[in-house]
């Protein structure tokens, strides 16, 4: 991820627990998330539908 994505990101995730007042959500998961559906969109043989429909 580039710097400023990830900037972007941290500062999203920050601003949505601050929202709460408790850290509901984990940078870091949601990093592994993005990359893990990165991979899924990279995959031709992916399984996923809504991947699948984004091809066609």
């Amino acid at each position: 991820m580039c710097g400023e994505v990830n900037t972007f990101l941290a500062d999203l995730v920050s601003g949505m627990n601050k929202l709460t007042g408790e850290k509901l959500l984990d940078l870091a998961n949601i990093e592994r998330q993005i990359r893990a559906r990165d991979r899924e969109i990279d995959n031709s043989f992916a399984k996923d539908f809504q991947i699948i429909a984004i091809r066609y």
